[in-house]
């Protein structure tokens, strides 16, 4: 009921054009300050004929019988003539103070026009009347006398009816001032109920009804809307502001999950990344265990081969020494050279094993340098990946960084190793082919040696050229060895940044696994949210 009567007004309102609160609120003010003003004005009217005016009046009545009878005392010789000329002048004066009003008494002047016909009437009357007096004063006759006393009655009668007019005039006028003065009131209170009751309750049940809003707002509940009835309002406008308000949350809010969502997969694609490198850079560094022992192996071989090249040189030198000794030590220097030949020829196989060893070792350097150019990759991945989830991905962009760095780093020092086992498989190549030379150098010195004393002197040559070979691989075979061992300590300082990469990466996938579990929470508090 009292709704409905709100919204009739609000209606009426704003069918004469006050459409926000702010127009209502002045037009009630207005109406209220007019209703006022009238009631302020009708007090005022109603003392349009003040009792100073009906007091004057009344005296008048008086002083016409107080003439007649100075009159008579004046012509009787009691009484002065000047007294008798004083009245009749306040007499005059106060008729034209009724008539024409006096400021100095306050008094108005008579705006009705039966009582200023009255009172011309009685201004006639006085005229002839103070004509009377001023010749009965100059020659008094029994005419006169009776004359004073026939218009005497007659002004005071018409004198006694224009006061009774103006008291009626008086009481008319006050009695409808006081009634307009009391509907103003009435309207005053009527319209103070009528805005406490419709207009101040139709704010207040809009106030209530965002108070509900808000407070499901603070519970996150942004499902609901206003419907707005009138949007030209000072509530219309506060109700679209909060529904745009709760659109556009509900769009940032609706974006917050998108992004979290899409977050969350991305870091799960970082985590199975990170897993797969770790699991990358755990066989990179078995391998690399591997390719160190190999190598240890292969300097040990390789220090075998230059001790029996030193052996070989000795065995040359004293094949020489008794070449020179005469025919008899021809079978001793057979027997020495077929000795030399066995040696070359595993010597040769040596070579030929160590060739094969420095070919797996470019081939597992190869391996090493693929899994380095995957495991940068991959952190360039993760690194983007980083920068796309923003500050929450800070620590893990400077963790892929760093993983990246030691992915180049282990790519450089399988690029040395390529270097060192190329330069290895060269000499190796070489010492093969003087090893090769060595060999049908043996089988001629035996074939020499089968032929008997003539051929001692080519054995001599033969051996004296073995020796200088023996020298050279010797030489090549400690060379070798010094690079074997310079591989040795480079691949265990591979194998130590193949270490803290696989450290590093455990890092990067515990810091992934946080990341993800923080989005986790970041959802579940979105999810929270009812848009």
């Amino acid at each position: 009921m009292k709704n409905g009567m709100a919204r009739l007004i609000d209606s009426i309102l704003s069918g004469l054009g006050c459409r926000t609160l702010n127009q209502q609120f002045l037009l009630s003010y207005a109406i209220i300050f007019l209703l006022a003003a009238m009631s302020g004005v009708s007090l005022y009217m109603s003392m349009a004929i003040d009792p100073n005016t009906i007091n004057v009046a009344g005296r008048q009545r008086m002083l016409s019988q107080r003439i007649a009878k100075e009159a008579m005392l004046v012509e009787a010789k009691i009484e002065q003539r000047a007294v008798l000329e004083k009245t009749i002048k306040l007499f005059e004066r106060s008729h034209n103070a009724i008539v024409a009003g006096d400021a100095a008494q306050n008094m108005k002047p008579i705006s009705n026009p039966d009582i200023l016909a009255q009172m011309q009437k009685v201004n006639g009357l006085w005229m002839t009347y103070k004509s009377m007096l001023l010749l009965h004063i100059e020659r008094a006759t029994p005419e006169t006398l009776a004359q004073i006393h026939k218009q005497s009655p007659i002004v005071l009668k018409e004198m006694n009816k224009a006061v009774v007019m103006m008291t009626q005039e008086s009481g008319s006028i006050t009695r409808m001032q006081l009634m307009i003065s009391f509907v103003c009131v009435v309207a005053i209170l009527f319209l103070v109920i009528m805005g406490r009751m419709f207009g101040l309750r139709m704010l207040m049940d809009n106030i209530t009804r965002l108070e509900r809003r808000m407070i499901q707002v603070g519970d996150g509940d942004f499902s609901h809307r206003f419907d707005i009835i009138r949007a030209d309002n000072e509530i219309g406008k506060l109700f679209k502001c909060y529904n745009d308000m709760l659109q556009h949350v509900s769009e940032l809010m609706s974006k917050v999950q998108q992004v979290a969502s899409n977050t969350d997969q991305h870091v799960s694609r970082v985590v199975s990344a990170t897993a797969d490198t770790e699991r990358g850079v755990g066989r990179q560094y078995d391998d690399l265990e591997q390719i160190a022992a190999a190598m240890t192996e292969m300097s040990a071989t390789v220090q075998e081969v230059a001790s029996n090249a030193i052996e070989a040189e000795r065995a040359a030198g004293e094949t020489d020494k008794q070449a020179h000794q005469g025919g008899e030590v021809v079978e001793r220097s057979e027997q020495q050279a077929t000795e030399m030949l066995r040696m070359l020829e595993g010597t040769e196989d040596m070579l030929l094993q160590l060739e094969t060893e420095t070919q797996a070792v470019d081939q597992v350097t190869s391996v090493i340098n693929d899994i380095a150019e995957q495991t940068n990759l991959l952190a360039l991945n993760a690194a983007i990946e980083a920068a796309r989830a923003g500050d929450q991905g800070r620590g893990f962009a400077v963790v892929a960084d760093e993983v990246r760095t030691l992915a180049q780093r282990t790519q450089q020092s399988t690029h040395q190793i390529q270097d060192i086992v190329e330069r290895l498989q060269t000499q190796s190549q070489t010492a093969v082919s003087a090893m090769k030379k060595s060999t049908q150098l043996a089988v001629e010195s035996n074939e020499l040696s089968q032929a008997g004393a003539a051929a001692l002197q080519g054995i001599i040559g033969s051996t004296e050229t073995i020796s200088s070979m023996n020298t050279m691989i010797s030489t090549a075979a400690e060379e070798q060895s010094a690079v074997a061992g310079d591989i040795d300590q480079r691949l265990v300082n591979v194998s130590n940044v193949a270490g803290e990469t696989k450290d590093d990466t455990q890092r990067v996938v515990q810091s992934t696994e946080e990341i993800r579990r923080e989005i986790h929470e970041l959802n579940v508090l979105v999810q929270k949210f009812k848009l």
